[in-house]
């Protein structure tokens, strides 16, 4: 039954991928008609203006033989000012082609092409979907299409110059630096909040040379959003709770004590526990990716004036732990900001605010 649930899971998500693709080339296609349809608008317009001019060198033409006729004294002049005006007015003619050629490809590369930040982002919705389908082979999780969606966002991470691997799975470090989190020891020196990296940091994080485009924005989160419809990150997460239960259970207590000083650490020490600690490291990459991504969108909310009474609290709050020691508070702190998150619809939101920003002029 759980196969053939699967098997129609699957062709649902396949089909929705295939009308999503078929809505994207509509939607370029009308793109570039209507682009077409503004460089034939442009060009009829330059046509138009060239005849103007040439009637009116011709009635300058018919002037000047007049005036030859009445003044030989001024003939010599008439040929160097007529040549004169048709080269200001070719000038003038492709000078403005020029400008107009410019502002649609601005308005294109505005709309198609993805700016660093949206990049940036790019690259950590491919984090997630590496990490849940890799965690989800392990767990022996829709096996049919696991390691194949593990091995393919694998391989994406792998051609981009910011993220890579610590041995074990995705590094942390990278993604905080990818999402602009100053390294240790730098975040007294340069604020909360700060985007700013120094210039060898910049350097390591270069943008790599390829330009990505709304496209592969769209096709990620198309693909995250397939992937939340099979329920496979509240499976993998259910799995890696109920694996990490027993380590977590001698500690539980300490979550009613504000000032519980226990961390998911202490757990890893201690010999008491399974010893088998793969998924409790899995568990704690989890942890430590929502708590860098609830920071980081809480912070573009607060920039885009979004739920303006909670974005600047929830941004200081997950700035600060992202940056901070895990303790078992996280456990259940980071499962209900998730939540929150999702329930405002602030990437939903972002989203939209993005797409406004792309239309303007």
């Amino acid at each position: 039954m759980n196969r053939a649930q699967n098997r129609k899971d699957l062709t649902q998500a396949a089909f929705k991928k295939v009308n999503s693709e078929l809505k994207r080339l509509r939607s370029q296609f009308s793109k570039t008609k209507r682009e077409n349809e503004i460089l034939q608008q442009v060009k009829d317009s330059l046509s138009r203006r060239l005849q103007a001019e040439e009637q009116r060198n011709l009635q300058l033409t018919k002037e000047s033989q007049r005036i030859r006729k009445e003044s030989t004294s001024t003939s010599r002049y008439d040929s160097e000012i007529r040549e004169l005006r048709t080269k200001l007015a070719i000038a003038e003619a492709e000078r403005e082609a020029a400008q107009s050629l410019a502002n649609v490809r601005v308005r294109h590369e505005k709309m198609f092409f993805l700016t660093e930040e949206e990049t940036r982002e790019l690259c950590f919705r491919w984090v997630l979907l590496y990490w849940y389908w890799s965690v989800a082979e392990k767990l022996g999780l829709f096996p049919q299409v696991a390691s194949a969606n593990a091995a393919h966002w694998g391989n994406i991470l792998k051609t981009f110059p910011w993220v890579g691997s610590d041995g074990t799975g995705v590094s942390v470090s990278d993604v905080a630096l990818l999402l602009r989190y100053p390294r240790e020891g730098e975040a007294a020196a340069k604020g909360r909040g700060s985007s700013k990296v120094d210039g060898k940091a910049e350097e390591e994080a270069g943008v790599a040379d390829r330009r990505y485009t709304l496209h592969d924005l769209i096709n990620a989160e198309t693909s995250l959003r397939s992937l939340y419809e099979m329920e496979l990150d509240n499976r993998v997460h259910a799995q890696l709770v109920e694996r990490t239960r027993a380590q977590i259970l001698p500690v539980i207590r300490d979550l009613g004590n504000p000032f519980s000083s226990v961390s998911l650490d202490d757990l890893l020490l201690d010999s008491s526990l399974d010893t088998n600690l793969t998924f409790t490291h899995d568990y704690i990459i989890w942890i430590q990716l929502n708590r860098l991504w609830l920071g980081y969108v809480w912070g573009k909310a607060c920039k885009k004036h979004i739920e303006p009474h909670l974005a600047e609290a929830r941004r200081d709050l997950w700035w600060d732990r992202a940056q901070g020691e895990l303790t078992c508070r996280d456990v259940i702190d980071v499962q209900q900001a998730v939540k929150e998150l999702h329930a405002l619809q602030i990437e939903s939101q972002l989203w939209v605010s993005r797409s406004k920003a792309s239309m303007e002029p």
